[in-house]
């Protein structure tokens, strides 16, 4: 039975994929929590503009 072309593409990838060392690791991990509170902050902001600019005009 002749496996898919995806199916060969997937096996190549994971054969070549390693471990990330802990260096790498902890880089993501920062970067993500990073991009995390980043957008956090950016939903904070847009909240506040919205309860305090927007609400009090409407009453």
């Amino acid at each position: 039975m002749k496996r898919p072309e995806g199916f060969r593409k997937y096996t190549r990838v994971m054969k070549m994929a390693t471990k990330p060392n802990f260096e790498e690791f902890w880089l993501f991990a920062k970067l993500t929590i990073l991009g995390v509170g980043i957008l956090g902050l950016i939903a904070f902001i847009i909240r506040l503009l919205v309860t305090y600019l927007l609400v009090p005009l409407t009453q």
